[in-house]
């Protein structure tokens, strides 16, 4: 299993402080770009935003999301769990797609 972050913005605290060190597959992303659906397969995650759209209707139609680094069980209604959004404040929010586990984290937005 590989741990990316997704860095959108400049973060307001270091990376260290949060748990992630530098031997982590660490994607900085830096650009205007608020609508993740298209972060997403810019940084490779996924092949198309069609592809990220039905991820994301199977997800919701289940009641909870499991990932293995958080100790509890996250509702699928939560609305930090859908991929078809627009990133627009500050979050740290993990993500479990597949074998795949990635955190969004989003700083100062510009």
């Amino acid at each position: 299993m590989t741990l990316d972050l997704i860095i959108v913005g400049k973060p307001i605290c270091f990376l260290e402080e949060l748990g992630f060190s530098e031997d982590e597959d660490t994607i900085v992303y830096e650009d205007d770009e608020r609508f993740l659906p298209r972060i997403l397969v810019k940084q490779g995650l996924f092949k198309s935003t069609s592809t990220i759209k039905q991820i994301n209707k199977q997800r919701l139609e289940q009641d909870q999301v499991t990932i293995p680094c958080i100790p509890y069980k996250i509702p699928s209604t939560d609305p930090d769990q859908n991929l078809w959004r627009t990133v627009e404040r500050k979050e740290l929010t993990p993500f479990k797609i597949g074998r795949r586990v990635f955190w969004l984290l989003v700083g100062e937005l510009k």
